[in-house]
């Protein structure tokens, strides 16, 4: 099985960010992510780079992380959470759906390090996070870093 990273390896996260915010390591940044995180996927982001691994691929699923809620507490209230949450899968699985990826090949996890319960020999992952790389390799699968 194919597995391919969604942040920052088919929609440009980066690209996204630098529409909100010059300054890409300030205080400001975990901000901007959750806003990201609450708005980019009602309409797809700006480019997405390596869309082509949707088509180079027959059988493969989406690996998507959302924010912590230690992440999401800083800037929404608790009783707020279920609903962000909730609107935050939503969110990822329609831009998916627009891309043409059915919601039952978008795999969306509590954070990236639950990536690893994936990985095992002969699972591929396509991931732009070096760190999510070699921790898919130590657990037996074969890691592609995307740039």
């Amino acid at each position: 099985m194919i597995y391919i990273d969604m942040d920052g390896t088919i929609d440009d996260f980066r690209a996204w960010v630098a529409t909100k915010t010059d300054d890409l390591s300030g205080p400001s940044i975990e901000a901007t992510i959750v806003k990201y995180y609450q708005e980019c996927y009602k309409d797809p982001p700006l480019i997405e780079r390596n869309r082509h691994l949707l088509t180079d691929f027959e059988d493969f699923r989406i690996l998507s992380a959302i924010p912590s809620t230690k992440t999401l507490l800083k800037y929404c209230k608790a009783e707020d959470l279920d609903v962000i949450m909730s609107t935050l899968r939503e969110n990822k699985l329609a831009y998916m759906e627009r891309l043409g990826v059915h919601r039952s090949n978008v795999i969306i996890t509590n954070g990236s390090k639950e990536k690893k319960l994936y990985a095992k020999k002969g699972e591929v992952l396509y991931d732009d996070y070096k760190k999510n790389i070699d921790e898919w390799i130590s657990f037996g699968g074969t890691g592609v870093l995307v740039e």
